[in-house]
């Protein structure tokens, strides 16, 4: 067996991936990049990215990419991906979120815990509040646990 970092056949992909959460999610986006024919690949959690070696006729960037994605992970190839700017947004978004669903609550923890500050239909204001804090705040772990059930 020849081994593939010695050989000029073979590429090397430097693939950022996100949306892995656990040890399990690591074996599950290596055995999807292993699948594919001439590709060798090993993932790591602690750096979100996965090293590549790829056979040039049989693999295209794109179906790593791909692969990554039936996994339950995203991943971008490293020349697509936008500048540190775009992890700013994302962490800027998140920080939102939680900011907003946090604020929303910890007033109504507050009037949980005072009954006198509780109106008549309490209950219907917290099934209400709770509405954005899940499914607004929620929607990044959401989309991931979607997509790892599938």
């Amino acid at each position: 067996m020849r081994d593939v970092s010695e050989t000029s056949d073979f590429d090397r992909v430097d693939l950022p991936v996100t949306g892995m959460s656990c040890s399990a999610c690591v074996r599950r986006v290596e055995r999807s990049l292993n699948r594919l024919d001439g590709v060798h690949a090993s993932v790591n959690l602690a750096t979100e990215s996965a090293v590549v070696l790829c056979d040039r006729a049989s693999a295209t960037p794109e179906g790593l990419v791909q692969a990554v994605q039936d996994a339950g992970s995203d991943a971008e190839l490293p020349e697509e991906q936008v500048d540190a700017g775009a992890r700013h947004d994302d962490a800027a978004d998140s920080r939102l979120r939680l900011n907003v669903a946090g604020l929303i609550a910890s007033a109504f923890t507050v009037t949980g815990y005072v009954p006198r500050l509780r109106s008549r239909r309490w209950e219907r204001a917290y099934a209400t509040a709770a509405v954005p804090i899940v499914l607004w705040g929620g929607a990044p772990f959401q989309t991931r646990s979607w997509r790892a059930c599938r």
